[in-house]
């Protein structure tokens, strides 16, 4: 089992003996992502806070939370990852806490237990059952669902490992400003200027700790937003003014380069550029 691409979301075990940094991107999506590193060193990043990523941790994001990792050449780089909307999960596993950004408020929820990964090795192992199922599109979706399940129940009996996260205050507070106010006409004078602090080492920072540039993260979450509210049904246009933008050919032109096709109601496509992790 590679890859396989199911209704609802993709499922992919992927290895790297000298995984190249520059090859995964930045992005973010509308759907959950589990990250579950077998061999591995570097860095998880996620809305600027890091992460350690090594064998036998585990990395949950939610809907549209920005990040990537950066692995380290020198180590060989094994994983699964599971792609998954908010219909895959049943039952309990359906309603839990930790897939909730304002329940859960860290930024991803990390795990690095040693009883736990034993727990979910062999769960994640019954993805490759998948090689046997090719072409059989319910029992493959049955069994994914199963997995991500089985997953997520486990998870929500651990504590995170919130204790090995890494962040700068500074940004942690400019992403929290940022992702409160998308509508509003934020400009980096204004956030200096909130933030006591110049542009330059605002900039500097911002993009020292998340890899990206301030503006850049702030159009893509506009963005993000905007194919959520055009989901629930808004108009392009409503969704134009919800998201920041004075006029609507500069939506369109900001909407387009970031998701490759025009605005229109009812889609439900990633913000995502480049390699997946």
């Amino acid at each position: 089992m590679t890859t396989v691409s199911f209704a609802h979301g993709m499922v992919s075990r992927s290895f790297s003996q000298r995984p190249d940094a520059s090859q995964f991107e930045r992005h973010c999506h509308s759907g959950y992502e589990l990250l579950f590193v077998l061999r591995g060193e570097g860095d998880y990043i996620v809305e600027g806070t890091q992460y350690p990523l090594r064998a036998d941790t585990l990395m949950l994001l939610r809907p549209w939370e920005y990040h990537y990792v950066r692995p380290q050449a020198s180590a060989p780089y094994d994983r699964y990852v599971i792609h998954f909307d908010a219909s895959v999960p049943v039952d309990a596993a359906a309603h839990l806490p930790l897939l909730n950004t304002a329940k859960v408020k860290s930024r991803g929820v990390y795990f690095s237990s040693a009883a736990l990964m034993q727990r979910l090795l062999p769960v994640f192992r019954m993805l490759e059952l998948l090689d046997d199922l090719q072409g059989s599109g319910s029992r493959e979706e049955t069994l994914i669902r199963t997995v991500v399940t089985q997953v997520l129940m486990l998870l929500s009996l651990e504590k995170a490992a919130e204790d090995e996260a890494s962040t700068n205050e500074l940004v942690s507070g400019v992403i929290d400003r940022l992702n409160s106010g998308l509508a509003e006409d934020i400009t980096l004078d204004r956030l200096a200027q909130e933030f006591y602090i110049s542009k330059y080492y605002l900039c500097r920072t911002f993009r020292q700790y998340t890899g990206m540039s301030l503006m850049t993260y702030l159009g893509t979450k506009r963005i993000a937003l905007a194919q959520q509210l055009l989901e629930q049904g808004r108009s392009a246009a409503e969704t134009a003014a919800l998201v920041g933008f004075h006029d609507y050919s500069s939506f369109y032109r900001a909407f387009c380069k970031h998701t490759g096709h025009a605005p229109a109601r009812g889609r439900n496509i990633s913000t995502q550029k480049g390699s997946p992790p």
